[in-house]
């Protein structure tokens, strides 16, 4: 892969870049990637993590980031104030267990924008405050809920131009209205559903 500044990352993982302690860590990817799939990024003072992807050899392939090691996979920042921007990859979670929806989602808790991502399991949003989609896939064939909104106050959940398809439902959003008031802010526009069971 290539850092930020266009030098090559001699010497030093993808990991090793994506948990440096530096205030804006930007990376691109030239090839597929295996991250551990409880990563934190950052350390205290990370504002930004952005990872771009690159054309392929074939037409239209994204670089994959594999999440591996187990299961209830997370993106979480010691900063719990980061934004992470993710923008032209496919994320695969490696799971061969069967168990409850939050054990094979990628659960994304921080801040996110995302740009033309493909998503291969459920997604949940908890612990952030604004979440943006925009030409991004959700791919969820667990028979769970393709993205899992965790209600937290002011919170707002942006989905633009993508597309939904789930062995199960497509979007549920949880705890609103449990106890303080947790009403969450949803705006979609051009986006489809294709959902064995329904939409929300």
């Amino acid at each position: 892969f290539i850092s930020e500044g266009g030098d090559e990352a001699v010497n030093k993982t993808i990991a090793d870049r994506l948990t440096a302690s530096e205030e804006v860590i930007e990376v691109t990817l030239t090839e597929n990637v295996e991250i551990d799939g409880r990563f934190t990024f950052g350390g205290a003072d990370t504002k930004s993590i952005t990872i771009n992807g690159t054309a392929l050899t074939r037409a239209g392939e994204r670089p994959v980031i594999t999440l591996t090691n187990g299961y209830n996979y997370y993106f979480r920042a010691v900063n719990p104030n980061a934004k992470l921007y993710l923008n032209d990859v496919e994320i695969v979670v490696v799971d061969d267990k069967k168990n409850t929806w939050d054990v094979d989602d990628l659960l994304i808790a921080l801040d996110v924008e995302a740009n033309n991502v493909k998503f291969n399991s459920a997604v949940a949003l908890d612990g952030n405050k604004v979440a943006k989609f925009d030409g991004c896939s959700f791919n969820e064939t667990r028979d769970h809920y393709a993205l899992w909104i965790c209600a937290e106050k002011n919170k707002s959940v942006t989905i633009a131009n993508s597309t939904f398809e789930s062995a199960g439902r497509a979007i549920k959003v949880a705890d609103e209205y449990v106890g303080d008031v947790t009403k969450v802010s949803i705006n979609v526009s051009g986006t489809s559903f294709k959902s064995v069971s329904k939409a929300a």
